[in-house]
């Protein structure tokens, strides 16, 4: 009885076996080595005028944000000439600053306490400069006004000697009229008469003198104000040429400053963007950088990764757009990280050719995520990571598996060479 129990025992095991291979699926895939890439275009990082390196921030693999440093370059020769244009520039402001304020006529000198680039021996040059100014033109003002005023004095003077020779010439007139009556009368004498006649003719004369000379006086008065406007506006004209001067020699070191600016900020080549060191190109302290060299190479953050594989020349006729990967973590240390899914996005439409491995088609592949998840691990996809991709291409049964071949082999039973 235990013989025939332990049969059927072992019948139906068989039978629940075949079953089981009858219906159990097995995915038909076909491996493919891959690494991931970028998707879109990689990011070079390159300098202008190139130089030496002094000191390296990153390393390959690194993930690296915006406007973080990644090198720094000798400044001897861009910190000399920065120096040099930014200590001219200010020293253009400043005189600029003074020019305006000795044309605004201002008291004193009150340079802006923010600017912070500018030394105190030069703060003290250009007050000195200015005070020196002011006195030279109070002194030349107070020249002008002295000849002025002595041109008044003389001007009221000859007024006032005009003005008493005219009240002796009115007095002269009456007097005449008088002597006239009297000398038709036979009252006085010709001689008397014609002294009085004489008298107004000399003082008449002395007048006519005293007029000429107040003219003259007056010009001369006129003359001392025009020199001490004429005096004024030379300054003012002088200071606007010294103005124009400035501010034109100003406008050429903006410029300059804001290349050696431009250039001196670049001593310090930082990440234009959020990323992934890819490559460095240069490894060393004091290593040479080219003008317009590249230093390195950066995947951008947003930049989707996908996996390349290479696919033997053999399985191309399987394979199409749309089907299903499953990318696998190659390192024996992460066996345990389940696999995650993907889908080939193209097939290259010809064979390529590596001297190493042969010949072999390239697919690419998008992975449904960006990174590989355990419940203890999250393994994010880097650039240059290797992966296997295993692409479904189709399913069979346990049973044909395992009967696939006998039934290749009857295929051709029949068959005579």
């Amino acid at each position: 009885m235990a013989p025939r129990m332990t049969i059927w025992i072992l019948a139906g095991g068989f039978l629940l076996m075949l079953c089981w291979a009858y219906m159990a699926p097995l995915d038909i895939a076909s491996h493919a080595m891959g690494e991931v890439v970028p998707l879109g275009q990689l990011k070079r990082i390159q300098h202008l005028e190139g130089g030496i390196v002094h000191q390296i921030f990153v390393r390959e693999g690194q993930t690296v944000l915006e406007g973080e440093p990644l090198f720094e370059l000798e400044r001897t020769a861009s910190e000399a000439s920065f120096s040099e244009v930014h200590t001219r520039f200010w020293s253009m402001r400043l005189k600029e600053f003074r020019i305006l304020s000795q044309l605004e006529k201002k008291e004193t000198l009150e340079i802006p306490k923010d600017w912070i680039h500018l030394a105190d021996q030069d703060r003290e040059a250009a007050l000195q400069l200015f005070l020196a100014e002011q006195i030279r033109m109070r002194t030349d003002e107070q020249i002008h006004d002295l000849k002025i005023r002595q041109r008044e004095q003389e001007v009221t003077e000859m007024e006032s000697r005009i003005s008493g020779g005219a009240k002796r010439l009115g007095l002269l007139q009456r007097q005449v009229g008088i002597s006239e009556k009297l000398l038709s009368q036979e009252l006085v004498n010709d001689f008397e008469h014609i002294q009085i006649l004489k008298e107004k003719e000399s003082l008449q004369s002395e007048l006519d003198i005293l007029k000429t000379q107040n003219l003259k006086a007056r010009s001369a008065l006129e003359e001392a104000m025009a020199s001490k406007s004429s005096a004024y506006l030379m300054a003012v004209e002088k200071w606007r040429q010294e103005l124009e001067e400035v501010q034109m020699e100003l406008k050429t070191l903006e410029e300059r400053l804001k290349k050696v600016t431009d250039s001196h900020d670049r001593t310090i080549i930082k990440s234009p963007m959020d990323g992934t060191v890819l490559s460095l190109f240069i490894v060393t302290k004091g290593g040479v950088i080219a003008p317009g060299g590249t230093v390195m190479t950066l995947v951008p953050k947003t930049q989707t990764l996908v996996i390349e594989a290479r696919l033997p020349l053999g399985d191309v006729g399987f394979i199409h757009p749309g089907q299903q990967v499953r990318l696998s973590l190659m390192a024996p240390s992460l066996s345990g990280i389940p696999p995650i899914d993907g889908e080939v996005l193209s097939i290259s439409p010809d064979a390529l050719t590596d001297p190493k491995t042969g010949p072999y088609y390239l697919v690419r592949i998008e992975p449904s995520s960006q990174e590989f998840q355990s419940p203890y691990i999250q393994y994010p996809l880097k650039p240059g990571l290797q992966v296997m991709a295993s692409i479904l291409v189709g399913q069979r049964t346990v049973l044909q598996y395992f009967l696939e071949p006998i039934l290749g082999d009857l295929s051709l039973a029949l068959t005579e060479r």
